[in-house]
Order: C-alpha cells, then structure tokens, then sequence
C-alpha cells in the first residue's frame, strides 16, 4: 500500500506478503514487521469497500487455483475504478459464466432474450447489450468479489476460507461449456421459429 493514498486506517490485515493466516500490521503509513495469526473478523473492510491487504485477496479471488493476478483486473477492483471489459463486451454472457458469475450471467440473457421482442432491440440489441456488459462487468464481478472476501474474514482467513475464496472466483470452463450450449439451444429455437413463421 506504499505509494497508494494514506486513507486507510491503523490496523491489522492479511499479510500483503501472501502469507496464508497470517496478519501484518499496517500503520496507516506503511506495513510494519509485526505479524500475527489471522483470527474471525480481523481487518474487517467497511460494507461495500475494501480494506489494505485486499489486493492480495482480490488475487486469489481473480486467479482462483491458478494464483496468478490478471493484470489490470486487481487495481481495478480494488481501486473501484470504472472500466471496460472487452471480454465482457465481445462475448457477453458466456464471459460472465466463465468468471463465475452465474445469477448475472442468467440475468443479463433474460433481458437480451426479452429485448429480442422489442423491434427497435432487436436491430441494435447487440450493440446496446455488448456496451452494457463491457461497462457492468467490473461493477458486478467487484460486487461478487466484496462478498467472497469479506466471507473469507469472517471464516478467520485460515487455508478452508482461502480456498473458499478462490473457489468463489477464479474461471470455470464448464460454466462456459453450459453457457454455450444455452446460447446455442436458444439461437436454434428462434431459427426453428423464424423458419415456421416464413
């Protein structure tokens, strides 16, 4: 957190070293050389933000078993910052289902299907959806990843809560097989549709 804004609070957080159950103690300047055993509810961030160390547990969040942060994807959670996805935008709800995100993948392809209803969506709900995704996706996956961290504090932030974490994260290759094959299903009844109406 060096070099980062000095709003954060005195405390005790996850060890930014990566050290599993493992507190440091963060000044509210700098990381200190005192360490402690992790214990429920230390370092607890304020409801909706997150707190010092959670760079640390953004990545295992991110990068699930892999353990390797994305770049860009971590500051970007943690900094709350606004951003696009091009992933997001190019592949839609497949993308959410792969990052895990299954209650939005299946909210946005509601919405996407009701919109190809409307006849003014349906020519340019493509373009107005893909924007959508892009611009959503780092607002919700932060959401997602809030949620999971601070479950993982309150579980004590010993190894069963890290592997929690990264399980509530990470990519899931099945959740995008299975959203492929909806997306798929779905293309084939409108064309079967299509093709009784002509």
């Amino acid at each position: 957190m060096e070099g980062s804004n000095n709003s954060v609070p005195a405390g005790w957080y996850p060890d930014p070293s990566g050290a599993c159950g493992q507190l440091r103690y963060w000044d509210g300047a700098a990381w200190t050389g005192h360490t402690a055993p992790a214990r429920p509810g230390a370092g607890q961030a304020p409801q909706g933000a997150f707190a010092a160390g959670d760079d640390y547990l953004c990545g295992v969040f991110v990068e699930g078993e892999k353990g390797r942060p994305k770049p860009g994807m971590v500051p970007r959670l943690v900094g709350g910052k606004v951003g696009f996805s091009v992933l997001a935008f190019f592949f839609g709800v497949p993308y959410f289902a792969y990052r895990r995100c299954y209650a939005e993948a299946a909210v946005i392809f509601a919405a996407a299907v009701a919109s190809s209803f409307v006849p003014v969506l349906d020519q340019v709900g493509w373009a107005v959806f893909g924007v959508a995704y892009g611009f959503l996706f780092y607002w919700l996956y932060g959401r997602k990843a809030r949620r999971a961290i601070a479950e993982a504090r309150a579980r004590g932030l010993d190894d069963v809560a890290l592997k929690g974490l990264r399980e509530a994260g990470g990519t899931s290759v099945a959740g995008l097989v299975v959203a492929l094959l909806v997306y798929a299903a779905y293309l084939a009844v409108a064309f079967l549709l299509i093709m009784n109406l002509a």
